[in-house]
């Protein structure tokens, strides 16, 4: 009983390289087509998406105004208190 010492994967190698020999407008009709529908999936996934929005504005408030500089500090100190207080 012969013993074959060839494995999957160059089985599998194998294969795809016969596919190639054998049908090339198959092989170029197939990678033209799916490079087609993966730009029209890609094209059409990016319009259904919403695209962010981007704002310059915090949603905590601006943190250069003055009321953010002037916060209480917990140790009972009043008047303007520095950043680093």
């Amino acid at each position: 009983m012969p013993v074959s010492t060839v494995g999957r994967l160059e089985t599998i190698f194998r294969g795809i390289l016969a596919f190639i020999r054998e049908h090339p407008f198959g092989l170029i009709a197939g990678v033209v087509s799916l490079a087609v529908i993966t730009a029209l999936w890609t094209r059409w996934r990016s319009t259904r998406v919403a695209s962010p929005t981007f704002t310059l504005e915090k949603r905590w408030g601006d943190g250069n105004s003055a009321e953010a500089h002037m916060r209480q500090p917990s140790s009972g100190k009043t008047g303007n208190v520095g950043k680093f207080d």
